[in-house]
């Protein structure tokens, strides 16, 4: 391939990381799309005894308390799980296209107010970040704010994107 696409590639094949991660993904899209035929019963269906191990009876990933394939439940899942990605994925392109087009046109006003909730919906984890290291929040009353923040937290050190305003400055606060 020549052009733009074909550099794309190029450059996308030759990061070992994007090209695994793309592996992965056609293979659970196979595995998904082809899921009635490698398993043609339901699986939620109990064809064995529970907890039989790997490669038992026609079990290629076991069963589980129930005596349910495993391998079966995870290709259906997976049906599910990339369906559910394909559909928000294209319900956010298409409004974000939609208000970012409206908001292009329109300019002024509609433009900076669209801009700021963007940056205010973005700034999100991170002010929730800053605000856990400020002090020790519980919103919830039961000790629950370690589930809750945790996952923000773990983001410190992933700067893609915006700026941080905040960074360097989390100590002083």
């Amino acid at each position: 391939m020549n052009g733009l696409l074909g550099d794309f590639f190029g450059t996308f094949l030759r990061n070992r990381g994007a090209a695994a991660g793309l592996a992965v993904l056609a293979l659970v899209g196979v595995a998904a799309a082809s899921a009635g035929l490698l398993f043609p019963y339901s699986p939620w269906d109990m064809r064995g005894a529970p907890f039989m191990p790997p490669g038992e009876m026609e079990f290629l990933l076991g069963s589980d308390s129930l005596g349910r394939d495993v391998a079966a439940g995870i290709a259906y899942g997976a049906r599910v799980s990339l369906l559910i990605g394909a559909v928000s994925t294209v319900v956010a392109v298409l409004l974000g296209i939609t208000l970012g087009a409206v908001a292009g046109y329109a300019g002024g006003v509609v433009d900076d107010e669209s801009g700021g909730v963007t940056e205010a919906l973005r700034s999100k984890p991170r002010v929730i970040a800053v605000a856990r290291n400020h002090e020790n929040i519980d919103i919830f009353g039961n000790g629950a704010h370690d589930l809750t923040f945790r996952a923000p937290m773990s983001t410190d050190q992933l700067h893609v994107g915006m700026p941080d305003p905040f960074r360097g400055r989390r100590e002083q606060l």
